[in-house]
């Protein structure tokens, strides 16, 4: 079993650290902590807090749309567009990389 609780800790720790204050990924990990202890309204704030952070963060606007899927379906359908706007983009990168093309 996960012991998200501890995790937490960790997290928060790290997160304290004028360093890492500001660490979209430490914050990210945070989120999806605070979700799986029913903390949705914390942890939705920070993954609104990670796409401030780092716009290309598809994760945090893919999660975000979860959140807003049974209270405010339009705002939903615009992080999931979001988030799916970035992943074809990361995949197009990623294709050039490695010399696939349309």
């Amino acid at each position: 079993m996960r012991d998200f609780k501890s995790a937490q800790g960790c997290l928060e720790k790290v997160l304290a650290c004028r360093k890492f204050k500001d660490n979209y990924e430490a914050m990210r990990y945070m989120a999806y902590t605070k979700n799986r202890l029913g903390q949705r309204e914390e942890a939705c704030a920070l993954y609104k807090k990670v796409i401030e952070i780092n716009p290309k963060d598809w994760e945090a606007n893919l999660e975000v749309g979860k959140f807003y899927e049974m209270t405010d379906v339009h705002s939903s359908l615009i992080y999931y567009e979001n988030g799916l706007r970035l992943i074809e983009s990361e995949i197009a990168s990623q294709d050039k990389i490695n010399g696939f093309s349309e």
